[in-house]
């Protein structure tokens, strides 16, 4: 879920796995079929324009249709249980999602600090863990960091950014969730 461009989908597809692809942006799943088509890919991703918020039941994937079912950073939705139960749903062996686990990425926190700016530190991996046990599930989370490439419109930009440091190394925290499904079969 939120397959983006195919980052994963088109490894995942070009290590023999069959892959359905969804994501909300018809955009990004144009840039996807691109994709697609360039790696001779079409027999093994089916890709899906599906919302968090849309009913599942009516345009997304059926339930147990894969083995595993994840959301790598793009868990983005008002109904955060929704969400995960939906995953659960769709999954016959494991479930995972990929969530922030400091600040935005949008940000540099170590920065802001700097600056005396207050920046927002996110806890919704937290409100997961704790859905996931409501839900009769025993989620294992491990922590893992990302180093951040910022790019600018023009050099110009970037050096007008970077030129109040003298050196600086950009990190976001994820926590990585994964569970066994709960749901049973539907009939």
């Amino acid at each position: 879920m939120g397959c983006g461009a195919g980052s994963i989908a088109i490894p995942l597809a070009q290590a023999g796995h069959p892959v359905i692809a969804a994501d909300f942006s018809p955009a990004m799943l144009g840039t996807l079929d691109a994709g697609i088509e360039y790696y001779g890919l079409e027999n093994r991703i089916t890709p899906l324009e599906l919302a968090w918020d849309d009913d599942w039941d009516l345009v997304g994937p059926v339930a147990k249709a894969v083995d595993v079912a994840f959301a790598s950073r793009s868990v983005t939705t008002t109904n955060l249980k929704g969400a995960l139960a939906k995953l659960d749903r769709t999954a016959r062996r494991r479930c995972a999602v990929t969530m922030v686990a400091n600040s935005s990425p949008r940000y540099d926190l170590h920065l802001m600090n700097a600056i005396g700016a207050s920046v927002t530190c996110s806890n919704g991996f937290v409100y997961a863990f704790n859905i996931l046990i409501q839900m009769g599930a025993l989620p294992q989370v491990t922590y893992f960091e990302s180093h951040r490439r910022d790019t600018f419109d023009s050099l110009e930009a970037g050096v007008a950014d970077f030129s109040r440091m003298l050196e600086h190394v950009r990190k976001v925290r994820w926590a990585f969730i994964a569970w066994e499904p709960v749901s049973a079969p539907s009939s």
